[in-house]
């Protein structure tokens, strides 16, 4: 991704078509069909907007190093309510979910963080964490990691150990 600020944001627009949100697309953007919708994932500034679609969110700031080069890497998940995190892993760049049903646990050595539908939350570069489904339903969600072209998008493992503080 070339001519983004040090400070990205993430917007999520969805469309009634994936013909309709491939013509509404721009250079830094991408249309999928992801849970039953078509969607256009764009990581410009915060006030990029584009010209059609439904706004679901702006998620940001997602920060990047000067002079780095980063590869958008785009993907959808469901994990059941009783799926653990196992062992932590890191990206090589932000990561941000948002969350479309469900609830995650987001486990960091800093404490946890908790996301339910409609929220988001973001994780910074090389950051430890795990992930958790939690509460009563299957968490879905989708979610982007900016990662360091250079480097790979995901470290598993590392010094350390998820002490499961996620609720139950």
């Amino acid at each position: 991704m070339d001519g983004l600020s040090e400070a990205v944001y993430w917007h999520l627009y969805t469309y009634p078509t994936l013909a309709i949100a491939q013509a509404a697309r721009s250079r830094n953007g991408v249309a999928v069909q992801s849970h039953g919708k078509f969607w256009v994932f764009t990581v410009a500034d915060q006030q990029w907007k584009p010209a059609n679609g439904e706004r679901v969110a702006v998620i940001g700031p997602l920060h990047l190093e000067r002079g780095a080069r980063y590869t958008a890497r785009y993907m959808e998940s469901i994990l059941p309510p009783e799926m653990r995190g196992g062992a932590g892993h890191t990206h090589s760049g932000p990561e941000a979910f948002y969350v479309l049903s469900g609830a995650q646990c987001l486990e960091t050595p800093d404490g946890t963080t908790v996301t339910n539908a409609g929220e988001s939350v973001i994780m910074h570069t090389a950051h430890p964490m795990t992930l958790s489904g939690v509460g009563a339903e299957n968490r879905r969600a989708v979610f982007i990691v900016l990662h360091d072209s250079a480097q790979p998008w995901i470290t598993r493992g590392g010094t350390w150990t998820p002490p499961g503080r996620c609720p139950r």
